[in-house]
């Protein structure tokens, strides 16, 4: 089921001028679909993702809110899913799974298993 808004809020920090920053803002500026709408910012004097998090969250105003770091891959049905079990469940929080996929082979394997206990079993 499609969502009638999406707001996607890009916040991030930097030492240093990237690039891409400019791509970033000309994003934001670009006329987008129908119920659509980008904000990049760029958090002065941040130095944690904590620091991103404490000046964006007061400026949201969505029902439900994702955050996914810059390296997440996350699978494509997975919001759609998180949104659906808030909604069945009636909890306020959901916790996607993850999964490693780059590394030893053997230790990739030994990292997920724990996720899946933690996540799975002992916090269904």
């Amino acid at each position: 089921q499609a969502v009638e808004r999406l707001d996607v809020h890009l916040v991030y920090n930097t030492p240093h001028e990237m690039p891409l920053e400019a791509e970033l803002q000309e994003l934001a500026r670009a006329e987008l679909p129908r119920g659509r709408r980008l904000f990049v910012e760029r958090v002065e004097r941040s130095h944690s993702k904590a620091e991103n998090l404490n000046h964006a969250i007061p400026k949201i105003t969505a029902q439900y809110v994702a955050i996914y770091d810059a390296d997440h891959q996350p699978d494509p049905s997975s919001l759609a899913l998180a949104v659906s079990q808030l909604k069945v469940s009636g909890v306020d929080c959901v916790q996607g799974s993850t999964y490693i996929r780059a590394g030893c082979c053997l230790a990739r394997g030994l990292v997920q298993a724990e996720f899946f206990v933690v996540y799975f079993v002992m916090l269904p």
